[in-house]
């Protein structure tokens, strides 16, 4: 006997599954629709279709719009909504959207309308909370047995997963092509906080903080109005991490971290926000700051959302990685610029001092025996005309001196001498060094100067120089302008406990901040006004002196003033510096010597012969006529020859008279206005002969002469 066959009733919900389970559940006689046995087969017939379909579908059906969904539709509900979705009245189900879709299913059930949406975005409240949704759905009638609509089906996919996946692929996107650009710090914060700004669906705000001498300081933010800015920034900034917290926890990438705020209430942000640390690429780098996320509370926070956040801190820090390679390009440049500049003005200094050598001495020297011919002629009388004249004289030699001073302080600054460390004696070197600084010293301070013994050092003359010209000068500038008797400028030179050579340079101006003490000796930072410093000289300073073994400390106390010490290390050398500065006391005076003046100069060696008359004078223009001399059979105590000579230069009398006549070559002293090139440099290095320095004084030259006679 066969079996009866099912009705169109039992067919209707006898489908597998969770939803046909639950309609199955559902007393329908309580609903508007009545019992199941009173449902119209077009009703029956669509139900069937809809539960075993695997597809998800949802329908809507009579005046009321109950509800119907089958097995594919249920993950969309999340928690909440189902199972007691299934019968119950659309407008109770989605009272969030109903304003949204409510016209779209009036659309369908009065004008047999269609509807077709592509990932469209419908928050709806799941998982305790309205969360953002997105559909890709149709809006299809259903019709009943009069022909008219009866019911909307609605075929709907979920597309969340992927609209959310490929917008935040184009926030990174967006993030690397604003930030990639040649921006400077703020320009770069700037393009990063506009970028976020666009990424609000799931950064609902930034904050991006930058460590200044190791405080958190804010660089930028979005997202907020200035009254959250002015609630949400104190909370972030006292509850991020310290630098040095940050780098213990240092990991392979930019972890994102929570950050509790149950402070900050607003409707579309979580209450816990994400903060990464802004760190260099690599594995090791100090942090440069923090970025801090605010979280939609309309999105799932999972993994992918937290990786999300990950990559943009990411992103930013590479952003500001280059950002700090091109500052630094730019600082290695202007270095090479600002270097090449220094060696073009000590080549200038360097030419014009040899220039000026020679007419220089002939002006001083002149005055000198112009001096002692007045003495003579005065012999103890008290003609006024004559001391008039005395005094005219001495002035304008006075003046020479002066200018001497400069010259030979000019060759110190340039290098234009063979550099190397010599030793040297402190005081000299230091008064050279106030002579080139006091145009700027004498308009603002007075100048105490406290010598004490000090050791002799090894130093290159021409770069300590620097270093006390440095800070002299740094100390003037200090002090404003237009007090001069009351401000003091104070060097002192000492011997400390260790037995090291110490020069102080204090000031009374009005002291280095606290906040940036500890940075002046970095390379390119000034407080000076723009245009005024480099940033660069007290960095060399350091560099030369720890060169040469020493320190260069600092102090200073605002409205109190700024002590600068050097201090180097004691020479343990015994032997005479190679460089020597002028000395200005006579030496006895000793017996007739034999002098041969070798220079291509006329004036200059009928100078020479008048400066030392009381000798036997022999005076040629060049070397090869002195070689001849000497190779005819005639001596000379001392032989005094220019270095730099057209044809046979010095230096190769020298090196002939060294193979040929060797007691000769050891008598010969060189005068020179500085060697002016590399090979006279290091010829001058490397013998042991005297030299004399254009302009010289009288005193000098005959000192020099009568130690070769005595």
């Amino acid at each position: 006997m066969t079996p009866p066959r099912p009705t169109a009733a039992q067919n209707c919900l006898s489908a597998t599954g969770e939803a046909a389970a639950c309609a199955r559940a559902v007393d329908w006689a309580q609903t508007p629709l009545g019992s199941i046995e009173t449902w119209p087969q077009s009703l029956l017939t669509i139900v069937g279709t809809l539960l075993r379909a695997r597809h998800p579908m949802f329908l809507y059906w009579g005046p009321e719009l109950i509800q119907f969904y089958n097995d594919g539709y249920i993950p969309s509900f999340g928690a909440g909504k189902h199972p007691r979705a299934m019968g119950q009245r659309a407008r109770e189900c989605w009272p969030e959207i109903w304003p949204l879709i409510g016209p779209q299913i009036e659309d369908v059930m009065l004008r047999s309308g269609t509807t077709w949406h592509e990932d469209q975005l419908i928050p709806i409240y799941r998982n305790g909370r309205l969360e953002d949704v997105y559909w890709t759905y149709g809006y299809s009638p259903v019709y009943d047995e009069s022909g008219g609509v009866g019911g909307t089906l609605v075929v709907v996919t979920e597309t969340t997963a992927r609209v959310v996946a490929e917008r935040r692929l184009r926030a990174s996107r967006l993030l690397t092509e604003r930030t990639s650009a040649l921006l400077d710090g703020p320009e770069l914060v700037q393009a990063a906080m506009g970028a976020f700004h666009e990424m609000s669906r799931d950064v609902t705000f930034s904050l991006v903080f930058s460590f200044e001498r190791n405080e958190l300081t804010l660089a930028g933010y979005s997202g907020l109005t200035g009254a959250e800015l002015a609630q949400v920034e104190p909370l972030v900034r006292d509850r991020l991490p310290s630098a040095r917290e940050a780098e213990h926890s240092r990991g392979g990438r930019a972890a994102a971290r929570t950050l509790s705020l149950p402070e900050f209430t607003r409707a579309d942000t979580a209450p816990d926000a994400l903060f990464t640390p802004l760190w260099p690429p690599g594995e090791h780098g100090a942090t440069v700051g923090f970025a801090a996320f605010g979280v939609n509370a309309m999105q799932i926070f999972d993994a992918q959302y937290r990786q999300h956040i990950e990559e943009l801190g990411e992103t930013l820090s590479l952003a500001c990685a280059r950002q700090t390679l091109r500052a630094e390009q730019r600082k290695i440049q202007e270095r090479l610029v600002l270097t090449d500049r220094l060696a073009s003005v000590g080549t200038l200094a360097a030419g014009a001092a040899h220039e000026l050598n020679t007419p220089l001495a002939c002006v001083a020297t002149n005055l000198d025996l112009m001096l002692e011919e007045i003495h003579a002629l005065n012999d103890g009388s008290q003609s006024g005309h004559v001391r008039e004249l005395e005094g005219l004289a001495q002035a304008a030699r006075d003046g020479a001196g002066r200018v001497a001073e400069i010259v030979r302080a000019l060759k110190t600054f340039s290098g234009a001498e063979s550099e190397q460390r010599v030793l040297l004696e402190l005081q000299p070197l230091l008064e050279l060094s106030i002579d080139m600084a006091f145009h700027e010293i004498r308009r603002r301070a007075r100048l105490v100067k406290a010598y004490g013994p000090a050791p002799r050092v090894e130093a290159d003359a021409a770069q300590l120089s620097q270093v006390f010209i440095n800070l002299l000068v740094n100390a003037a500038q200090a002090i404003p302008e237009g007090d001069a008797d009351t401000q003091e400028i104070c060097v002192l030179i000492a011997t400390d406990s260790g037995g090291n050579a110490t020069i102080e340079v204090r000031d009374t101006g009005p002291g280095i901040p606290a906040s940036v003490i500890g940075r002046i000796f970095e390379p390119f930072f000034t407080t000076k006004a723009v245009g005024v410093g480099t940033g660069l000289g007290l960095s060399i300073c350091h560099n030369i002196v720890s060169g040469l073994g020493g320190e260069l400390t600092v102090k200073s106390a605002a409205q109190r003033g700024t002590s600068f010490l050097v201090t180097l290390p004691a020479s343990t050398r015994s032997v005479e510096p190679a460089i020597r500065l002028p000395s200005r006391e006579a030496n006895r005076k000793a017996g007739r010597a034999h002098v041969l003046i070798v220079d291509d100069e006329p004036a200059l060696g009928l100078m020479l012969g008048r400066v030392l008359r009381n000798h036997v004078v022999t005076i040629v223009t060049s070397a090869h006529e002195a070689l001849e001399l000497i190779v005819s059979g005639a001596q000379f105590d001392v032989i005094l020859s220019d270095l730099m000579m057209p044809l046979m230069s010095g230096v190769e009398l020298y090196e002939e008279l060294a193979k040929r006549f060797p007691d000769a070559a050891e008598r010969l002293v060189f005068v020179t206005g500085g060697a002016s090139t590399p090979a006279a440099k290091a010829f001058l290095a490397r013998v042991p002969n005297e030299r004399i320095d254009k302009p010289f004084e009288t005193k000098q030259v005959r000192a020099l002469v009568e130690r070769f006679v005595t």
